[in-house]
C-alpha cells in the first residue's frame, strides 16, 4: 500500500496467503513472510502466528518495511512464506510470488 505508489512514497506490503493444502495451519507454527524489491529484502513479519484452516486465505501485513519508491519505472516484487520450511508440506514450491508493479510521477 498504496496500490499505485508514487515516487518518494513510503510502502507497506501485505500478502494473501492461502492453505492450499489439507491441513490446518496451527498457530504454534511460526512462519516469515519477507518481500523483495529486485531480489533484495525489504520488508518482513517474522514469527507469524496464525490458525489459517485448509482453503482458507489471510492477509497479512508487513511488521518492518524500509522501502520508499525510489524512482519512477518499474520494479520486481517478491514474496515468500516460510522460507526456512518451519511447516511441513508436501509441495514446497508453492511459498513465493512475483510480478512487476510500476512507481509512478506524482503529478505538479
Amino acid at each position: 500500500m498504496p496500490r499505485y505508489p508514487l515516487k518518494g512514497q513510503k510502502v507497506t506490503f501485505y500478502a494473501l496467503v492461502k492453505n492450499q493444502g489439507n491441513a490446518a495451519i496451527t498457530q504454534d507454527k511460526k512462519f516469515k513472510l519477507s518481500f523483495t524489491i529486485d531480489n533484495t529484502e525489504v520488508a518482513a513479519t517474522n514469527n507469524v502466528s496464525a490458525t489459517i484452516q485448509p482453503g482458507q486465505a489471510m492477509l497479512i501485513e508487513s511488521t518492518t518495511s524500509n522501502w520508499n519508491a525510489p524512482s519512477v519505472g518499474n520494479f520486481l516484487i517478491g514474496a515468500t512464506v516460510d522460507k526456512n520450511n518451519t511447516i511441513d508440506e508436501w509441495i514446497e514450491s508453492n511459498n513465493t510470488f512475483s510480478r512487476s508493479f510500476e512507481v509512478y510521477n506524482p503529478i505538479r
